[in-house]
């Protein structure tokens, strides 16, 4: 995503980005029946991986990653098939100037969207990049499920708990067993764990299989013809 401009005009700041189009959560809502097909879903959280990666790379946590801060690009075909990941208003430094992990903090605050969020956010403890990475799942499997066991709760500890209580396979109905292995592989990390990126990655490839490529369409490019279509709202 291109950075245009930035500075502050009667004390208020501001920047100016490159022109999105709809973001996820709202493209997901357009689908027939209100989810992703696996071939998207699993394209999309390879893109989202590779994001994630060159964020904490330079020692930031995104920390609020959920469908609606993932955008296609806008304008040419080739624009469209790319997500973006926007939205950085939570972030936080997770490294210091030298690179080290900061200290980790006895009690963290809340910070993200509780749909979304880890068990780890859930018991204010301190967000690592693992906890980015189990956002991105809960996205993943909403989008490709059409809905997360927990969309109905709104308290804190009553989520929680429906989150630790329902096993991952039981959420995947529509989406292949290989997103298990990614929850699987995110239960071993810590606070202080380097995700394996790469590995992952391969995870969302090889679940793919031969018959889908980069030039197979996005479920979005099927429904909308056109780039005007998949402009954001006005409003």
């Amino acid at each position: 995503m291109t950075w245009i401009a930035s500075g502050s005009i009667d004390n208020f700041l501001y920047i100016v980005m490159e022109y999105l189009g709809r973001n996820l959560n709202d493209l997901r809502r357009r689908q027939p029946k209100r989810r992703f097909s696996p071939a998207t879903v699993l394209r999309v959280c390879g893109q989202m991986l590779s994001a994630l990666k060159a964020v904490h790379h330079i020692g930031y946590l995104h920390r609020d990653v959920k469908p609606s801060n993932m955008c296609v690009g806008y304008g040419d075909e080739q624009s469209r098939r790319n997500v973006f990941l926007v939205d950085f208003g939570m972030t936080r430094k997770f490294l210091t100037d030298h690179g080290e992990r900061r200290k980790e903090r006895q009690y963290a605050g809340f910070r993200g969207t509780m749909r979304y969020v880890s068990i780890t956010v859930h018991e204010r403890r301190e967000q690592g990049p693992a906890d980015d990475m189990w956002s991105l799942l809960y996205s993943m499997i909403e989008i490709g499920e059409g809905a997360l066991p927990w969309r109905h709760i709104e308290d804190d500890e009553d989520m929680a708990l429906k989150k630790k209580k329902t096993p991952i396979a039981e959420m995947i109905m529509h989406l292949p067993k290989d997103f298990k292995v990614m929850a699987d592989y995110l239960s071993t990390l810590t606070y202080d764990s380097s995700p394996n990126y790469d590995f992952l990655i391969g995870v969302c490839k090889k679940a793919l299989g031969p018959e889908i490529t980069e030039e197979s369409p996005y479920d979005w490019e099927s429904q909308f013809v056109n780039s005007q279509s998949l402009e954001m709202d006005s409003e």
